[in-house]
């Protein structure tokens, strides 16, 4: 019984999402090397999720094992590049929502929030029940709307 326990919780899943203010504009080098950092401690760490960035502000998804979530967030809050940090959701998942990025990034421009929408609105596994998940409809106040949304 124990060691099915263990299996389980080591099985579970949360989602994080915060959004947070750069302390200084990051310029396209200083991205490529967050991004670059981020990618490599995520594949290792075996989280997914994505990265917004407009005009300073940030907005940040990451998902995975439990422990290894709140770990990475925990260092993400402490970096001093960032601030006015504010968690919005953490919720636990059965299912990723990004599973094949390790760190997904947009700058959001029109163009690129309009891609980006279409993108998410082809992607049949990010939905459940015909309806945006609870973390991609925060995603949408950030900046990206679904095909045919206002």
């Amino acid at each position: 019984m124990g060691v099915r326990l263990l299996q389980s919780q080591a099985k579970l899943m949360i989602a994080i999402v915060y959004i947070s203010s750069a302390v200084q504009p990051l310029s396209d080098a200083d991205l490529e090397a967050l991004l670059a950092q981020s990618r490599e401690k995520n594949g290792r760490l075996k989280v997914t999720g994505i990265l917004l960035y407009k005009d300073g502000d940030i907005m940040q998804l990451i998902e995975g094992p439990r422990e290894a979530v709140r770990n990475l967030a925990t260092t993400i809050y402490a970096d001093r590049r960032h601030q006015g940090i504010i968690q919005l959701l953490e919720r636990n998942i059965s299912a990723r929502e990004f599973p094949n990025w390790s760190m997904e990034f947009h700058e959001l421009s029109l163009s690129k929030v309009e891609h980006l929408a279409k993108f998410l609105d082809d992607e049949k596994s990010l939905t459940q029940g015909g309806r945006l998940s609870p973390t991609l409809r925060l995603l949408t106040s950030f900046g990206w709307r679904p095909k045919g949304g206002k």
